[in-house]
């Protein structure tokens, strides 16, 4: 037999007021969620109702009834007894959402307290982040669309910037929720390219770059290289003079004014660490270089992988943060051309993601970055964006100079040859329009 009721509460309230008010029933159901109610009866009368109305029948107390069980008819009574009226539902629901939020919250502060080590700690910090996560589902019709639109077009859109001009100038939308991954073979210069597109970005963001691959000491390297203009090879192999000082001492004064860029050492981490870590530091952007190399607890790459994806996904989407995740290819292709018999290369596709397809299909942009010729080394850089949801695809030539750690857009002018790579002889991804101007030479 179905006890008495205890003292009146929300989730009393707003049951009640369904019994007392049907035609509430839809948004009832819409609004709130069966682990908001932390009484056991009251979670089996909220998804008798539920069931009913997904069902389309009838809802009010007799049916309920019926639906429950003779046991629950003193129960049922008590509840439209209780609630003075439905008028008010929803503050109700809003009062059992915070009630039953808090009960949760108070689960995992104990669960923290109970952890045996700081890993155990971390993903119960990450449970709290996102538990306190705004988790309200939006409703807007066309009239509150259509003011919404009209508020968005006085404003400003603040769209990230990658200090690429032809990215920045091709409106490639991007923004905080998104979720951007940049793929390339090993040593073709992505991790260069995202230093560089890092300290941009910090510029007018607080950028956060977890490094999973490189050492403080060699990001900064690179970091100094690319800012002062400093030869590479002789900061790495010390042979910075007097002359070099100077120049490099008031660059960095600069930057160290300016950049707001925070390099994480981020070997052993998983998707929980950079959430925690991102959230905790308030973040606008982040880098991670790469996403591949993240500890995960499947031990299959396929599906450790795969979760990775869809974390640092939800982690853009949920904490409204760029992140910018560096992707592994898969080797590249060799085939003979059946005109010149030489080995040739297929330029890389989407479909070279390695690990995982949930890649793909998480990003809201992907760029694809190869050499023009891939047997020089020194040949341009082709930056492919090769999914772009809210724009327009296209690829740009890129000069890296190695000496200084540096890219910059090739003059349209001055394009050198293709080289040895050819594209695939069939398209394996739908056809969309170029974003930049059509270039000599582009692969």
């Amino acid at each position: 037999m179905v006890g008495k009721m205890p003292e009146l509460d929300a989730q009393y309230a707003v049951l009640g007021a369904v019994l007392i008010d049907p035609s509430i029933a839809g948004e009832v159901v819409q609004t709130v969620r069966e682990e908001d109610f932390g009484d056991a009866t009251c979670k089996h009368v909220f998804a008798a109702i539920r069931d009913l109305y997904i069902s389309g029948s009838r809802i009010d107390a007799v049916v309920v009834l019926h639906q429950l069980g003779e046991e629950y008819r003193d129960y049922l009574s008590q509840l439209m007894d209780v609630t003075p009226t439905s008028a008010v539902w929803e503050s109700y629901a809003a009062i059992m959402r915070d009630q039953a939020q808090l009960y949760r919250i108070r689960g995992l502060a104990a669960q923290l307290e109970a952890s045996l080590s700081v890993d155990d700690a971390r993903g119960v910090i990450a449970k709290l982040h996102d538990e306190l996560s705004d988790k309200s589902r939006r409703v807007v019709s066309v009239s509150g669309g259509f003011q919404m639109f009209l508020n968005a077009q006085e404003t400003q859109p603040a769209y990230l910037e990658f200090g690429i001009d032809p990215l920045d100038d091709g409106r490639l939308f991007a923004a905080k929720g998104d979720f951007i991954v940049i793929g390339a073979r090993p040593s073709v210069g992505k991790t260069a390219l995202a230093i560089q597109m890092a300290r941009h970005m910090g510029q007018t963001q607080k950028v956060g770059f977890f490094s999973l691959e490189t050492g403080a000491e060699k990001f900064f390297d690179r970091y100094i290289a690319n800012s002062t203009g400093t030869d590479f090879g002789r900061i790495k192999r010390r042979e910075l003079d007097e002359e070099d000082w100077p120049g490099i001492s008031a660059k960095m004064h600069e930057d160290m004014k300016r950049v707001n860029l925070d390099m994480i050492d981020a070997s052993g981490m998983t998707v929980d660490d950079i959430r925690a870590m991102t959230l905790a530091r308030r973040y606008d952007v982040i880098f991670v270089d790469y996403l591949q190399l993240i500890s995960g607890r499947d031990r299959d790459n396929y599906s450790r992988v795969t979760q990775i994806s869809m974390g640092l996904h939800n982690l853009a989407q949920q904490a409204h943060v760029a992140v910018i995740a560096l992707a592994q290819l898969r080797r590249a292709e060799r085939v003979t051309d059946r005109k010149t018999r030489k080995a040739v290369e297929y330029a890389p596709t989407l479909s070279d993601l390695r690990e995982s397809g949930q890649i793909e299909q998480d990003a809201d942009i992907v760029m694809l970055m190869y050499l023009s010729d891939p047997d020089n080394r020194n040949s341009a850089r082709i930056l492919r964006v090769a999914k772009n949801k809210e724009g327009r695809c296209g690829s740009v030539r890129l000069l890296f100079d190695g000496g200084r750690q540096r890219f910059d857009c090739e003059p349209q002018e001055e394009a050198p040859p293709i080289g040895q790579l050819q594209e695939r002889p069939k398209k394996t991804e739908p056809e969309q329009m170029n974003m930049f101007p059509v270039q000599r030479g582009v692969v």
